[in-house]
């Protein structure tokens, strides 16, 4: 059996642990580039801009940083050797010494003239209770520029789930105030998630995270809230739609995209 490739929104890409510079992959999803115009992180990871299409739907990813964690705080320890049984995981998902390598990074769809980001990754300025995500200074927003999405470009952001690592660049920091970062999009938020971390943040960095990238959206009136249940989809237009995949959250949503023959 082949081994597995790296799978975002349904297609092969490129991984997130490449040394810098251009590099240039085709997969059976299309090409992926990486872009050598994008702006090095100021503190962490190695900022990438990568590009596929999905039938209709063009794809852009912009990666905000990459962490080298240990095996341990995301699985048990007496399972850390277990990575050495596949060797596709090394270098692109472990380095060779166990760690994981964990990317933060948003998609941005473009179909029909409309441009859709999804997830926000953590974002800059932020005080998060995890030292690795604490007051980033990231060059993002300027990688998302260099890509072609302008903020102000962008109409539609959806938050697939209210974690923290989802939603920080939902807003930005602007004379002491968190200001939406994207000023002429709606955002997308679920109901079961929006009520869940309204009211039950008992965790620090989601309950931070609200308070500084959620709950001012909600103030500027650029939120719309979407229901949903298990097996009903939600529309958002151009072939693209929403569905219910709780778990991971309370009420984590999957996009899925289907235009011109292709489904992501």
């Amino acid at each position: 059996m082949n081994p597995p490739k790296e799978t975002v929104i349904g297609h092969p890409v490129a991984a997130q642990a490449h040394a810098a510079g251009h590099v240039e992959e085709k997969h059976a999803g299309g090409q992926v580039s990486l872009e050598p115009g994008a702006v090095k992180s100021d503190k962490k990871g190695e900022s990438r801009i990568r590009r596929w299409n999905v039938g209709n739907v063009k794809i852009t990813s912009v990666m905000e940083s990459a962490d080298r964690i240990p095996w341990q705080a995301i699985f048990p320890a007496e399972t850390s050797g277990l990575y050495k049984k596949y060797d596709w995981l090394v270098p692109r998902f472990m380095t060779p010494e166990g760690q994981i390598i964990l990317a933060v990074q948003a998609f941005v769809l473009t179909v029909g003239g409309r441009r859709i980001v999804v997830d926000t990754c953590v974002g800059n300025d932020k005080p998060r209770e995890i030292e690795q995500c604490n007051n980033l200074q990231t060059a993002f927003l300027k990688d998302l520029t260099a890509a072609g999405f302008p903020p102000e470009t962008i109409d539609t952001v959806l938050c697939t789930h209210l974690h923290f690592d989802h939603v920080g660049w939902n807003t930005r920091l602007r004379d002491g105030s968190w200001v939406p970062t994207f000023p002429r999009a709606r955002y997308l938020f679920g109901r079961r998630d929006l009520e869940f971390f309204s009211k039950q943040r008992h965790e620090a960095t989601h309950r931070e995270a609200f308070d500084d990238s959620v709950a001012p959206i909600l103030d500027a009136g650029l939120a719309d809230i979407i229901d949903s249940d298990a097996g009903v989809h939600r529309e958002i237009g151009d072939g693209i739609w929403l569905e219910d995949v709780s778990g991971h959250s309370p009420g984590n949503l999957c996009l899925i995209a289907e235009c011109g023959g292709e489904r992501a």
